[in-house]
């Protein structure tokens, strides 16, 4: 756990005035926005709004930016941490994302898109290769409802997916993909503010394709969000990354990748009951270290403000899944 205060981050359906709370100095300081978790309605115009990243089809986006990017920021990473703004702003999206090209392209060969029919429509999201390469780690909300989960890696083979472990409350899910074999990467552990990093998300459709769409992204601070689980008005709690990072629809489940050097206490890879341990360990063979899994962002207009669920609560559903048994996961509501 960072030594450095938290933040708890309230996310409601409505908030006509967002305030910050004043708690016991044991306690994390919280802030409010408002959020929406449909993946397969029109969502909110309120400004102040984390949504979802997985695209639904055949109704185009309707979050897709319609007025001229934000400047990125050329800022030297930083560890100094200015208070939390109401709501939260992690500022520009930097420029460069610090990982050299051969370990991005290994990366990118661990990483794939994810699609499905789920509530009648056509679902599209990003995951990447954990464990021993034939699992893949994506967000809950993509899955929710899904029929059959088709998988696509970099060099266009398809395979087809089978939920093995979801969670709910973190919002993570994971798809085991027989005979891939892919490079899996390191997950969990911390990163100080200011890491440099790559989004691993894909972009496209089942239409038009897939392709692999990596983007800079900054930590801003570690956070504890509330918000409500997908479909429902269960209130729940997440500790999950704010970052600055420019991203797009569809990245619902990318990977954080950062340098290995710059993740600290303790990232492995995670057993999982009934199956060996072979996960990669962090060296020329392995695509690289997750950090987290983004699941969404503010809906404020030119904003780079992103959330990710941290990647200690994957490390934690993967050591205690049976990955050899199909879990159920909700229906559509």
């Amino acid at each position: 756990m960072n030594s450095k205060p938290a933040f708890l981050l309230l996310l409601i359906a409505v908030c006509a005035t967002c305030s910050t709370q004043s708690l016991p100095a044991s306690q994390e300081p919280t802030a409010y926005l408002t959020t929406t978790t449909s993946t397969t309605e029109a969502p909110p115009t309120t400004p102040d709004t984390a949504v979802p990243l997985n695209t639904t089809d055949p109704t185009p986006p309707t979050t897709a930016r319609t007025t001229a990017r934000r400047p990125r920021s050329t800022l030297p990473p930083t560890t100094t941490r200015p208070p939390l703004s109401d709501p939260p702003d992690a500022g520009l999206a930097p420029e460069q994302h610090a990982i050299d090209p051969d370990q991005l392209a290994k990366a990118v060969s661990s990483t794939v898109a994810l699609h499905g029919r789920a509530c009648g429509r056509s679902r599209e999201g990003t995951g990447f290769a954990i464990h021993d390469g034939n699992y893949i780690a994506t967000n809950g909300h993509v899955l929710y409802g899904i029929d059959d989960i088709t998988v696509v890696t970099n060099d266009k083979q398809e395979f087809k997916g089978t939920i093995v472990a979801f969670d709910a409350v973190n919002d993570l899910a994971i798809v085991r993909i027989a005979g891939a074999s892919l490079a899996p990467f390191s997950l969990g552990g911390t990163s100080p503010d200011g890491t440099l990093g790559a989004v691993m998300g894909w972009s496209g459709n089942v239409h038009d394709g897939f392709v692999p769409a990596p983007t800079p992204f900054r930590i801003d601070r570690p956070v504890v969000v509330r918000t409500f689980l997908e479909g429902g008005d269960e209130r729940v709690e997440r500790r999950a990354w704010l970052l600055a990072a420019e991203i797009e629809q569809g990245h619902s489940g990318a990977a954080l990748l950062v340098l290995n050097t710059q993740a600290v206490d303790g990232g492995v890879g995670g057993a999982a009951k009934g199956v060996e341990e072979t996960n990669t360990p962090a060296g020329e063979s392995s695509p690289g270290h997750v950090i987290g899994v983004v699941w969404g962002q503010t809906r404020r207009p030119d904003s780079h403000t992103v959330y990710a669920t941290r990647g200690d609560e994957l490390v934690e559903l993967l050591a205690g899944a049976d990955l050899t048994t199909p879990v159920e996961v909700p229906d559509c509501r």
